[in-house]
């Protein structure tokens, strides 16, 4: 069994046929470039095809047969120079097979053959910084099989103490290597016998001391050879050997080469001291064949994520156990989505967004302000007609006909000083109601829902608001009995209590058909204060709101459905950081949770409707919009995508994620709520340390064979605002490159088979407020 060593590290491209049984001590990455190879090791075989990447661990035997046309490269780095870079290298060893590995190590995978490429193409070029890109490469090469296929082993304390003393020996081997030391003398230091501690050194280190020994002297031997003009005897004495004859037999039996010959070789072409060798038996070198190059130039296209190596990553473990007893329903709330006045359903880029709106999360109502205030309803027209052929009313029913058409109902909202402030404004409804259920019939109208606002600023009288709350109600049940009408209850959860000017509400809420209410998480935020604490202190204050309504209202005994139709999670105080902070997994989490304890949630459907209804460019924070300008999706909107698209009963359901069963097999949404000071979203390092790697791993699936679907979103994949900030001008951009970016903005999506036994896992990388979302659709056999 041949055993070869190497100090520090090896880079090599080869074609290899036939290897016969070894072993090295370290670790070794293979990756196919081309071609296919058997690995046989620890009584298995590995087939190796193109893109394939495998680590054979250290002092594991291995042996290599391969086809006629493979090319390999191989990274081998010893076990000394792995350990003086990671402390811990002996409790772990490194499981990585990339046809085996869990769904989600994909980009890992990617990045370890860009890496590799590039080192082996830095070799080809022999630049004057090759040497130094080699060995960056390397650490970061490094960095993550460390980070990603690292798998802790059992160590007893006894041989915890052991890799101490080996880090310990060998560490003093580097420093005095050019020391007349000995087996004995390093053996008296440790006080152990010699032949103990002969033993004990070739177990953990691969070889026996005195080649060692003779390694890490030649290695600093050749630097002296390149970089000095001593001669070959002083070069000798100062790396430890007794004469000038014992350097010379040990270098050449090494390196098949006398000193001279290899000063006067290395001196002349400049090589770095890493070099690219020729194997031994069944290999041969490649390195001068052009089309390698080719080969390996199209594994560095993909950018480096430096998410991956960021300094304070971390790995967390979720596994879902699915169980019968869990079992729930899961809700689906109804939609409003406000679209400003009732004519702004006639406008195309409008009604786009609302059928995009529809086929991803399902509308329910149209809301709508100032019906009677507005524009929509045109004034009265002098005329000589007997029957005036310009009708006030030609704008509404069109735009009431497109509602009704696209399957839609009414959210009115009318507030309170409209009614006050419109002459005649109740004679105005009524005309209004009348002539609707005249052309679209009372079956239409009686599906609306019309709420009665009074902001809870208002200085009016308690009766006063009764007053007109009881009049609306009269108007519009006379004509439509069944329709809904509700009323706004601003609710403070703080003191628990409600505004002076509704606690007529809870006189007639038998007469009230549904409760309105808000929650704006922004009002309760100082964003002037840096600290994280501020933020996850309200943490959970959309449920606490609701739940606290819902027991007011209670002790009352009253007991009403609930829409909360003006409310936001957490976001910036400026555009420039309500841009750059991403809250998908906010959106989500708080929907998830509000699905069960509200009837109806409600969004707008773009920025200018919202701030054109407010008369204001200032943020507005009271209600969470569906696109941004030019039919740029928000956050919001991909964020209901995946919660409408979750069916069937909840099998599990945990702070970070939700797995539901259904008859095509099964869903799960993993994300990574996280509150912080949307300030710091401008931050990428910032960023980057609060990221995470979660392994999930899945029980008692049902065996079968199951196509993966796998979206994933998060600021760099779906997230609007980054592709605006990254292609931008300050001279503004035209229309074509608006919809390229627009195009580009949706979540990224994986699809692959896979034969699932009973336990599945796979890997997610979670930005801040991301959501990865995985569908397992059985397959289904006629066997």
């Amino acid at each position: 069994m041949e055993q070869k060593f190497i100090t520090d590290f090896e880079i090599t491209i080869q074609s290899i046929q036939s290897m016969s049984s070894r072993q090295f001590a370290g670790t070794i990455l293979l990756f196919v470039v081309e071609g296919s190879l058997t690995v046989s090791m620890d009584g298995k075989k590995y087939l190796l095809q193109e893109s394939d990447i495998l680590i054979i661990n250290r002092n594991t035997i291995y042996s290599i047969s391969g086809d006629s046309t493979n090319i390999l490269v191989s990274l081998s780095i010893t076990n000394h120079f792995f350990k003086m870079q990671y402390e811990a290298y002996y409790h772990y060893i490194f499981e990585c097979f990339s046809k085996k590995v869990d769904n989600g190590r994909e980009e890992v995978l990617s990045q370890l053959r860009r890496l590799l490429a590039k080192m082996v193409i830095a070799h080809l070029q022999k630049g004057e910084d090759s040497s130094v890109s080699v060995q960056s490469d390397l650490y970061q090469v490094l960095l993550m099989i460390i980070r990603f296929f690292k798998k802790s082993i059992p160590y007893q304390e006894q041989i915890e103490l052991e890799d101490e003393r080996i880090t310990r020996i060998l560490n003093y081997i580097e420093h005095n290597y050019g020391e007349p030391l000995s087996l004995t003398d390093m053996a008296n230091k440790e006080f152990l016998s010699p032949s103990y501690f002969s033993r004990y050194f070739k177990q953990f280190v691969g070889v026996n001391f005195s080649k060692y020994l003779t390694s890490v002297r030649l290695k600093h031997s050749k630097k002296d050879l390149v970089h000095s003009s001593e001669s070959i005897f002083q070069i000798a004495s100062r790396n430890g050997f007794t004469t000038a004859k014992q350097f010379a037999l040990a270098f050449k039996t090494t390196y098949n080469q006398t000193p001279a010959s290899y000063r006067k070789e290395h001196k002349t072409k400049g090589i770095p001291n890493r070099q690219m060798t020729k194997q031994n038996s069944g290999t041969f070198s490649i390195l001068d064949s052009p089309e390698v190059l080719v080969k390996l130039t199209k594994y560095c296209d993909k950018e480096m994520n430096q998410s991956l190596l960021g300094n304070n990553f971390t790995s967390e473990k979720l596994t879902i156990s699915p169980t019968e007893q869990s079992k729930s329903t899961l809700e689906h709330e109804k939609h409003i989505v406000f679209i400003g006045e009732l004519k702004d359903i006639l406008n195309e880029n409008i009604k786009e967004q609302v059928l995009m709106t529809d086929s991803s999360m399902k509308i329910d109502f149209i809301g709508i302000r100032n019906l009677i205030s507005g524009s929509t309803i045109l004034p009265e027209v002098n005329t000589d007609e007997t029957i005036s052929t310009i009708s006030i009313y030609a704008n509404s029913d069109l735009a009431l006909r497109t509602i009704k058409d696209l399957g839609f109902s009414v959210f009115l909202r009318i507030n309170v000083n409209e009614i006050l402030y419109v002459k005649d404004y109740f004679s105005k409804l009524r005309a209004f109601l009348n002539h609707t259920i005249q052309v679209f019939g009372k079956e239409f109208v009686q599906r609306w829902h019309i709420l009665f606002y009074a902001p809870k600023e208002t200085k009016l009288d308690s009766s006063l608001l009764e007053n007109i709350y009881e009049t609306l109600q009269r108007i519009v049940k006379k004509r439509a009995a069944n329709s809904q009408v509700g009323v706004f209850l601003p609710f403070n959860e703080e003191k628990e209590t409600i505004e002076t000017s509704h606690t007529w509400l809870l006189n007639r809420a038998h007469q009230i058909d549904f409760i309105s209410f808000d929650a704006n998480r922004n009002t309760e935020i100082n964003f002037e204060d840096t600290s994280d604490q501020n933020f996850i202190k309200s943490q959970n204050y959309h449920m606490n709101k609701t739940k606290k309504l819902k027991q007011f209202l209670q002790k009352k005994g009253i007991k009403k459905p609930l829409y909360l139709d003006m409310w936001n999670t957490l976001t910036g105080d400026s555009r420039y950081i309500n841009g750059t902070f991403f809250r998908a997994a906010l959106i989500f989490n708080t929907v998830i949770e509000l699905s069960r304890e509200v009837q109806g949630l409600g969004f707008w459907i773009n920025n200018e409707i919202h701030e054109r209804i407010h008369k204001s460019t200032d943020i507005i924070s009271d209600g969470l919009e569906l696109f941004h300008y030019f039919n740029g999706k928000r956050p919001v909107y991909y964020a209901m995508f995946f919660k409408e698209r979750l069916y069937g009963t909840i099998v599990s359901m945990g702070e970070n994620h939700l797995m539901t069963k259904n008859e095509d097999g099964y869903q799960i949404a993993v994300f990574h709520e996280r509150n912080f000071n949307p300030r710091y979203s401008v931050d990428e390092l910032f960023l980057r340390q609060h990221s995470k790697e979660l392994q999930v791993t899945i029980d008692s699936l049902e065996p079968s064979e199951y196509q993966i679907t796998r979206f994933k979103f998060d600021r760099k994949n779906g997230a609007l605002y980054d592709n605006l900030r990254k292609i931008n001008s300050k001279h503004g951009i035209n229309q074509e490159v608006m919809k390229y970016i627009i195009s580009t903005a949706t979540p990224d999506v994986e699809i692959n088979d896979e034969i699932i036994e009973k336990k599945w896992s796979f890997y997610a990388y979670m930005d801040i407020n991301s959501i990865h979302f995985i569908e397992l659709k059985k397959i289904e056999s006629d066997l």
